[in-house]
């Protein structure tokens, strides 16, 4: 974990900063602190009222199948991977048996690996760029159009 990161854990943890005020004082985007916050403090994300990646067991236990459905599901998917008429159905449930295998489909592993592949910079300028993005989009432009009122 990056100092940056550490820091901006602290700031939040022990200092009780929100996030608004440490994405201010630090010169970041909001929704790149609230991301690295919720991948990184359970305080955060007890806050929130979210669970998120799997950091604790209570985390787990709460989002995962039975042992019996998890195995009911995965007879399912091989039957269809293995007797489907159709081939795109086949070839969805062959996909889908090999992304569980390889936990691909886990959102609280995938978010996980994001945030501990990216440093908080990144993350940062991302999020810059699509909020930029976005604005360019949803704001008016600043045109010189007068508009005529009928």
């Amino acid at each position: 974990m990056s100092l940056a990161i550490t820091q901006l854990i602290a700031s939040y943890e022990q200092a009780g900063m929100s996030a608004e005020q440490i994405a201010q004082a630090d010169g970041l985007e909001l929704a790149a602190v609230k991301a690295i916050l919720f991948a990184r403090s359970a305080k955060y994300r007890a806050d929130v009222g979210r669970p998120g990646p799997a950091n604790a067991a209570s985390d787990t236990k709460a989002l995962d199948l039975t042992d019996e459905d998890e195995d009911l599901a995965n007879r399912v998917f091989r039957q269809l991977a293995e007797s489907a008429d159709n081939d795109s159905v086949r070839l969805k449930a062959a996909m889908r048996i090999k992304d569980e295998r390889k936990k691909r489909l886990d959102p609280r592993v995938g978010f996980g690996n994001v945030i501990n592949n990216t440093t908080i910079i990144t993350l940062n300028e991302h999020f810059a760029k699509a909020a930029a993005a976005l604005a360019s989009k949803v704001l008016p432009s600043t045109n010189n159009q007068q508009v005529t009122d009928i």
